[in-house]
Order: C-alpha cells, then sequence, then structure tokens
C-alpha cells in the first residue's frame, strides 16, 4: 500500500508531481496488483463521471452568458455520448486485463470465454451509443441527425438570433422540454451502465476474491 500512497502525498504536496520511480524492482505480485489498480480505478473514475451528468445538465449559465440555452442543452447531450464511449472502453479494458491476468490460473480456466461473454454483454447495452459516437467523430455532429436539436437549432436561429419575439416561448418550451429530456436519458442508460459494472464484477469476484473477500491473486505469480 505504501507503493500506492506515496505517489498520492507526492502530487498533493509537490506541484511537479510524484518523483518517477525508476530505482524500485517490483515482485510479481505487485505488478499484478499496480496493473489491476489502475484499469479498476480508471472504469470506476469513469462510471463516476457518468453519474454526475444528470445534475450537471440541469446547471444553467449565467444571465449575461454569450451561450444560448439550446447550445448548452446540446452540448451536454452530446458530451454524454463521449463519457458514455469512455466508459465502454474502460470497462473493456478492464474486462481485458482480468482475463490476461489470471488467464493461467486453475480456478479460473475458463475466463477467457468469460470475458468474451462480458464484452457481448456491453456490446448489447451500448452498441448503438458507440455507433451514435463514432458517427458523430468521424461523419457529422450528433445535433444534426437529433431531431430535436435540429428543431431546437432552428427556433433558436429565429426567435434569439432573428429575434422573432412570437417564437420565443415555444424556444424556451422546447429547451426546457430538452433539458428534462436529458436528464431521464442520462439517468436511464446510467442504470444499464451500473447493470454492466455489476455484471463484470460479480461474475470476476467469483475467482478473484476469497470467501472472506481477500485479493486472490493468480497461483502463477511467484510471491
Amino acid at each position: 500500500m505504501a507503493d500506492f500512497i506515496l505517489p498520492i502525498a507526492e502530487t498533493i504536496f509537490d506541484p511537479k508531481g510524484p518523483l518517477p520511480n525508476t530505482h524500485r524492482k517490483f515482485t510479481g505480485r505487485q505488478t499484478f496488483l499496480r496493473a489491476l489498480f489502475s484499469d479498476f480505478r480508471e472504469v470506476i473514475s469513469a462510471y463516476q463521471s457518468l453519474i454526475e451528468f444528470p445534475w450537471l445538465a440541469r446547471s444553467r449559465p449565467r444571465k449575461r452568458c454569450q451561450l444560448t440555452a439550446g447550445r448548452i442543452v446540446t452540448f451536454w447531450r452530446e458530451a454524454y455520448l463521449n463519457e458514455l464511449y469512455i466508459f465502454s472502453l474502460r470497462l473493456d479494458a478492464y474486462i481485458t486485463r482480468v482475463a490476461r491476468l489470471y488467464r493461467r490460473d486453475v480456478s479460473a480456466a475458463k475466463v477467457a470465454k468469460l470475458a468474451d461473454y462480458l464484452r457481448g454483454v456491453i456490446a448489447e447495452h451500448f452498441g448503438d451509443f458507440i455507433e451514435m459516437r463514432g458517427e458523430h467523430v468521424h461523419q457529422r455532429r450528433y445535433e444534426f441527425v437529433d431531431l430535436e436539436l435540429q428543431r431546437i437549432q432552428s427556433l433558436e436561429m429565429l426567435a434569439i438570433h432573428g429575434k422573432v419575439a412570437s417564437l420565443r416561448k415555444l424556444y424556451d418550451r422546447a429547451v426546457r422540454t430538452a433539458r428534462n429530456q436529458n436528464t431521464t436519458n442520462f439517468r436511464r442508460i446510467n442504470a444499464a451502465a451500473k447493470d454492466a459494472l455489476k455484471a463484470v464484477f460479480e461474475s470476476y469476484n467469483r475467482f478473484m476474491l476469497t470467501t472472506s473477500g481477500e485479493l486472490n491473486y493468480p497461483s502463477n505469480l511467484p510471491r
């Protein structure tokens, strides 16, 4: 644990960050634990970002902010798509890491097949969103294929930029509806993310943890 705590302390108290640890030689178990903890931390951090979105997306700019309400709604919707993609990649990385670390362990003989199954769970839950994110990056922005966002943009062009006062209430109502829809969608997808995360951890914990909850190191690792 000291190997993990020291870099954290150096990060907190030294603006230059932790010192490079080039002189230390780690045992097989220490190397295993460092790799496992790194991927675990990444996937938990990605999930934490997702569950914060329903609250972040309700934030509003100051009155004199140059950003319009419609642009903010669009930003959060597209930003969530990116964060969901990051979460799926981090979870896949964790699945792969554990499968590789335990591939020679006698207690986890079917870990490769289990990893393939868990990847299928991710694809089932998030395949459509990953595809949308890919189109958003490589083909066209998501806002141009989302009908609700397209409507808001058209209303914004007329009501805000064109100063058509008669359309202002319709624009405000459309933004309010989209904002509420963001929150609903984020919470619904987050529930699926939680289920996927739970499925991975519970499946792996069967051979990664002992009956007393301690980490079960792969048997092939030298002490």
